[in-house]
């Protein structure tokens, strides 16, 4: 009896192409190009060339205060240098806890290792963003020159000179946006709940780390509802939740409570007391008017509720009631991701009391008239994309321009930008402290609707390709030029105090010296007597006086630069009753490199 095989199969495995990945490449070459020219900007100086924490806190008082806090955080400790307990969200908390799960067994962590650890993190922050923005414009405006176009312009961001000096976390943000925004916009083209979910995880990982992750909001939210109106009854459809009207109520009950809850328990540095305990409720809304908005604002949003509830026992508003159900449903996913992500803060309370309590009005303190903040904003965010913005917006209006704009598709993802947009831009010119490097998400996303907007407008491509290559080489030349001088931070006055220091000022030596934010005091020395200085000259020569009257040093180290704009007198009239003598003084004068004009060390030895 014979046995019937089958022939035997040959099974053909996918090959991986070289080929196919060597042109993947070479298509990729300005996004390469773009990440090259960051890394050559931003490695010069990204390793301290001393590490010495004070070196750290006296190049820039700002890393230096955050490397101070992360070290708290990691170690329990304070240093002398320590300057302030307000941080900006959770992610050197994150990064202390993971430094001392992962670095700490293989190596021994210090506050340099820390704040290379942050510098290394927000540069590569930096070039995932540039990655994600190529990515973003070749989904959702079109593959080659537009990407280009939008990498490029992101990568000559004046911005980057400030992130790569202060080492703020705004790269983090900037790629956790660009990312959520992907997703927000995929969603009103292909929708799908996940892409909401990732969205709005994004956004708020980005307001845990520095606010701006509220601005998302509004986008994801545009999104579901376009995509709902575009594919009713399909994957898209937004179900109805019953009571959404509440939603603004709700938002409006959050910012009044966490603002009452600030007033409440937030104990002020100057005083010892909480704002409630000097002024009680009414007084304290009427001496913080940031405050007092935020309530008025929250009650006006609770006011708004209540207008839904009655417009629809009237009459039923389908459009009304699938944007409410749509917010309620992108901030209850954001109140849960906030939560997870944020549980820390369950835990520790004061910590998010101080970090809020004391940013806010630090943010509402600008002073300036509203047409020179308005200028000021404008050249901040970048004058000829403002212009050209403004000149496609004017065309696409037009009765032209809406037929060639009418695309469904593409022209509900410049909707979805602009509700990215818009609301920052009315936040931009409020009476608010907003700075270059707050905008770069927001300039990213113009720079968006301007390529996809210029997609259906050909008649301006020429003055649009005149403007971009314009603003591009304005904008590469300011980088190179405040980098170059940047680099050359080692030929510093405090590098030459460095190698004189050791050899000349014994360690037996009592040396009472400046703030560590005005002169640079190598680290190690025993007998070390820093005062803390002050924004005013008086003050900063009575603790001077008093630091010399305390501790009878062998030696006294300041910086002879001005403070707070005020000259600082010679020695006789700082010291009148002590002999002194000058042993050294080191100026920033004739300097390739200079931290701060007039910047001028000088050593005197006590004579007994």
């Amino acid at each position: 009896m014979s046995t019937l095989t089958a022939p035997p199969q040959t099974v053909t495995l996918p090959r991986l192409s070289t080929h196919g990945l060597m042109q993947t490449a070479l298509h990729r070459w300005p996004l390469w190009l773009a990440c090259l020219f960051s890394l050559a900007l931003a490695l010069p100086t990204i390793q301290p060339r001393i590490a010495d924490p004070n070196l750290i806190v006296y190049q820039n008082a700002d890393e230096g205060g955050m490397m101070d806090l992360m070290w708290s955080y990691y170690s329990g400790e304070r240093r002398d240098s320590f300057q302030w307990d307000v941080d900006y969200g959770l992610e050197m908390v994150w990064l202390s806890g993971l430094a001392r799960v992962v670095l700490a067994p293989a190596m021994t962590v210090t506050p340099v290792t820390l704040a290379v650890l942050l510098r290394w993190l927000h540069l590569a922050a930096w070039l995932a963003a540039l990655g994600l923005m190529w990515r973003l414009v070749g989904r959702h405006v079109g593959r080659g020159y537009p990407q280009a176009v939008a990498v490029a312009l992101l990568a000559v961001r004046p911005a980057f000179v400030h992130l790569t000096t202060y080492w703020q976390p705004e790269p983090v943000v900037l790629a956790l946006l660009l990312l959520g925004l992907d997703e927000a916009l995929t969603h009103a083209e292909r929708p799908a709940w996940w892409h909401i979910v990732a969205a709005v995880a994004c956004a708020s990982l980005a307001f845990l780390v520095k606010y701006a992750g509220l601005f998302l909001l509004p986008a994801v939210a545009a999104s579901l509802v376009l995509a709902a109106r575009r594919t009713p009854g399909g994957p898209g459809a937004v179900p109805r939740v019953r009571g959404a009207w509440l939603v603004y109520a709700l938002v409006g009950a959050v910012m009044v409570g966490c603002t009452l809850t600030a007033l409440a328990h937030y104990v002020r540095h100057a005083t010892g007391r909480t704002w409630l305990q000097e002024y009680g409720w009414w007084g304290s809304l009427t001496v913080n008017p940031a405050a007092m908005a935020v309530c008025v604002a929250g009650a006006g949003l609770m006011g708004l509720s209540l207008l839904c509830w009655l417009v629809n026992r009237i009459r039923e508003q389908q459009l009304w009631n699938t944007i409410n159900s749509a917010l309620m449903m992108v901030g209850g996913l954001f109140a849960a991701w906030t939560l997870l992500f944020g549980c820390w803060w369950l835990g520790h309370p004061e910590r998010w009391l101080s970090a809020y309590s004391q940013m806010a009005p630090a943010a509402l303190s600008t002073r300036e008239a509203f047409l020179q903040r308005l200028a000021g904003r404008v050249q901040a965010f970048d004058p000829l994309l403002v212009l050209l913005a403004a000149i496609v917006g004017g065309v696409a209006m037009t009765a032209r321009g809406r037929r060639v704009m009418s695309e469904t598709m593409a022209h509900d993802k410049r909707r979805v930008l602009l509700w990215f947009v818009v609301p920052f831009i009315a936040v931009m010119v409020a009476p608010v402290r907003v700075e270059r490097h707050h905008m770069l998400p927001f300039v990213a996303a113009a720079v968006v609707w301007i390529l996809s907007s210029l997609r259906g407008l050909r008649s301006l491509r020429f003055l649009a390709v005149a403007v971009l290559v314009l603003d591009l080489l304005l904008n590469a030349a300011i980088v190179v030029r405040e980098r170059s001088y940047q680099a050359r931070q080692g030929d510093d006055i405090a590098f030459a105090l460095a190698g004189w220091w050791a050899g000349h000022i014994p360690r037996s030596a009592t040396v009472v010296a400046d703030h560590y934010r005005r002169v640079y005091v190598p680290s190690g020395h025993p007998k070390l007597k820093v005062f803390r200085g002050s924004e005013h000259l008086d003050s900063w020569v009575e603790q001077l006086r008093d630091a010399v009257s305390r501790y009878h040093p062998d030696y006294v180290y300041y910086n002879a630069a001005p403070v707070a704009g005020a000259i600082v007198p010679p020695i006789e009239e700082l010291l009148p009753r002590t002999s002194v003598e000058l042993v050294r003084q080191f100026s920033s004068e004739g300097r390739g490199y200079r931290r701060l004009e007039g910047d001028r060390f000088l050593i005197y030895r006590i004579l007994r």
